[in-house]
Parts: structure tokens; sequence; C-alpha cells
């Protein structure tokens, strides 16, 4: 009876430690909440200066931090009025950045301060075409939200909402610069597959990516 007894208890041992298992499994990462960076690194004219493209990326990860203050530079909120570090025409903020990290796949919501969790998952090769994009530690997607813009035909739309982005990514090589980090502007990558991974509605549609995150020593 106490060899049963004992088989028992390690049954309901094993039992419960999967379940736990499945249980942690299944938790999503948390919400990033961003706030503006507390260092800034260079002034802004070395920044300036030392903004350069750089795809040596080493397979590395950002910490929750790390990926906040690229985000605000990115996007986020400077003022009380709402009003955020890019131009958007006619304030309609139809430009969000999505991040994807080594965890998963985050959207930005400036006004609420935060980076909604989206999609539990290493996304980063898929984010575009060339091999070094699955080693940056984060890959931002620039993506507009054609429900929200002011522009009359979808040229409009996308070209109005190319101002934001093009904004929004200089904001984050110049920080990229101050700190040390590589960054690369891109425009290859699959439309549909990449969609996918950011979980896109109908009306939202890619106009470009970054990738940004530590390189390799220079040689």
């Amino acid at each position: 009876m106490r060899i049963c007894f004992i088989k028992s208890l390690g049954a309901v041992a094993l039992t419960l430690a999967a379940a736990a298992t499945v249980t942690f499994a299944l938790e999503p990462p948390q919400d990033i909440i961003v706030m503006p960076p507390k260092d800034g690194g260079y002034t802004l004219v070395k920044a300036i200066e030392s903004r350069h493209s750089d795809r040596t990326f080493v397979d590395s990860d950002f910490s929750s931090t790390q990926v906040a203050e690229i985000l605000w530079c990115a996007s986020g909120e400077n003022r009380e009025n709402g009003g955020l570090t890019v131009p958007t025409a006619l304030g309609k903020k139809e430009v969000f950045v999505y991040a994807v990290t080594k965890q998963g796949v985050y959207k930005f919501l400036p006004n609420e301060k935060k980076a909604l969790f989206v999609n539990k998952g290493d996304f980063r090769k898929d984010a575009g075409m060339q091999d070094f994009v699955g080693k940056a530690a984060v890959n931002l997607v620039y993506v507009i939200d054609k429900n929200l813009s002011g522009g009359k035909t979808d040229a409009d739309k996308v070209r109005m909402g190319a101002f934001s982005a093009g904004a929004m990514s200089q904001n984050v090589a110049l920080f990229a610069a101050s700190k040390g980090y590589g960054n690369v502007v891109r425009g290859s990558f699959d439309k549909v597959k990449l969609g996918k991974a950011l979980k896109l509605s109908p009306s939202e549609e890619i106009l470009m990516t970054q990738s940004v995150g530590p390189i390799a020593p220079a040689k």
C-alpha cells in the first residue's frame, strides 16, 4: 500500500508540474510601458555626424526599456496636447510603429504610452529578405492605417504616411547613433508574410522597415 501511495503522489506531482509548465508557456509577454529615454547619449550634432547605415548586426536582444526608448523616439508623445516627436499629415497620426523582437511583436500606441503585445514568437527573420534582419535586436515596421488617413485616394494616403514614416526612421537612426547601435532602413520584405506576423487588419499597409541593434566590432 505504501509503495502504491508513493507512486500515486509521484504521478500527481508530475501532473501538477506539467500543468504548471503548460500554463507558463501560454502566458504572453507583457505590454511595454513607453517613456522618454533618461540618457540621450551624444549631442544632436554629434548624432547627425555619426549617423550611417550598418548591416553587421550580431544576434542579440534588447531589454523592454531599450525597446521602449526606441519606440518613444520614433513617435512618442512629447507634449501635453498629445503631439508626437514627428509630424503627421493633418494631425491624423495614421502611421504606427510595430516592434518585432525575439520575444514577439508589439504595436506602439503613443497616446496610451505603451506598446501592446500582438503576437508571441521570434518573427525577426520575417521582417525582411536579408540574412542580417533575423539577427537585429529589433525590427521596426512602419504601418499606415488608411482608415485614419486624411488622404482622398490610396496613393495620397500612402504618400502622406510616408512623410511620417521617414521622420520616424530618422529619429530612430539618430538615437541609434547616439547609443552606438547599428541601424538600417529597408524596403525589401514580404508584405504577406510580415503582415501575418503583425496580424494587420485589411486597412493597414506596411510602408517601410528598419533594423536596429548591437553590431559587430569594427575590424
